[in-house]
């Protein structure tokens, strides 16, 4: 099985100098592609600069990365995996998320009326959702399962691929 991993391209559509590597890497893809298949692409983490969730950055990655990638490559949609990193987390979120908790480690007391407090895993998935729309509108042809631990989804495959996304997620950005 060959997979091809890539990360930390922090996209900026504004980037010239990004743009000409990409489309070197795009034209090496193709010859490499011809000599031997490409079975699956992994993108693990911080594919957007500064959390840029905007609808124009979706087009833009999907115009300028996504699809020649998948194209020149010859990997179809279903075999391309997106991982968030700490770039691709609403910052925002996961600060409202852990300064409490931070502030709240002062005495064992407060700990324990925080723990009460968080009412499910909701809170801690929520700093994701906006990387998960960019997601969905980038790679329009998978679903993008927002639950990781959802127990009745119609797409166990999208279950299961979700899970791991989430697992190595939480690895990634925290």
């Amino acid at each position: 099985m060959r997979i091809l991993h890539l990360s930390d391209l922090h996209f900026s559509a504004t980037n010239d100098d990004q743009i000409i590597v990409l489309n070197a890497l795009f034209e090496d893809l193709r010859r490499k592609a011809t000599e031997k298949p490409i079975d699956m692409i992994v993108f693990t983490g911080d594919l957007v600069a500064k959390g840029d969730f905007t609808d124009k950055t979706a087009e833009s990655i999907n115009k300028i990365l996504i699809q020649p990638l998948l194209s020149a490559s010859g990997v179809s949609a279903d075999k391309f995996f997106l991982i968030p990193g700490n770039h691709d987390v609403n910052q925002k979120k996961r600060d409202d998320f852990y300064n409490p908790i931070v502030e709240a480690c002062t005495s064992e007391e407060k700990v324990s009326d925080l723990i009460k407090k968080m009412d499910s895993h909701d809170q801690l998935l929520s700093q994701m959702s906006d990387f998960t729309a960019l997601a969905e509108k980038i790679v329009t042809a998978v679903p993008v399962h927002n639950d990781s631990l959802c127990s009745s989804c119609q797409d166990p495959y999208g279950c299961i691929r979700a899970l791991r996304t989430n697992q190595a997620s939480f690895l990634a950005t925290f």
